[in-house]
């Protein structure tokens, strides 16, 4: 059974593909962890700030859609650097009334959460 290593580094530099070779080394992998990391941290940074200031939010873009994938299949998920919150106190009333029912109830569930703990 040839190592993953073999295998992927052989798949990276262009294999029987014919694309442009990209070498994989072991730093390689160390600086994707890495960059995972830093924007979840960005984003419990951000979630605190605004948590701290009373501020109702939620997570919404790249982050919201990868955490769902993940709880359908983690092998799908893709990643990305920006961090993206919305203030739930900024959604209308009326805007929100238009929202797909479970979604609605759900935003209001995290409104009236978030104004008990006031």
């Amino acid at each position: 059974m040839v190592k993953c290593k073999e295998a992927l580094g052989r798949v990276a530099n262009g294999g029987d593909f014919g694309v442009n070779p990209v070498r994989l080394q072991d730093f390689s992998w160390d600086r994707m962890a890495a960059a995972v990391e830093d924007v979840r941290q960005r984003a419990c940074r951000a979630a605190g700030a605004l948590r701290q200031a009373g501020i109702a939010h939620v997570v919404v873009g790249g982050n919201a859609v990868a955490a769902w994938v993940a709880s359908v299949d983690q092998e799908a998920v893709r990643n990305t650097k920006g961090v993206d919150l919305l203030d739930v106190g900024l959604i209308d009333a009326k805007w929100r009334d238009q929202l797909p029912g479970e979604l609605a109830d759900r935003l209001a569930q995290l409104i009236e959460t978030h104004d008990r703990e006031r």
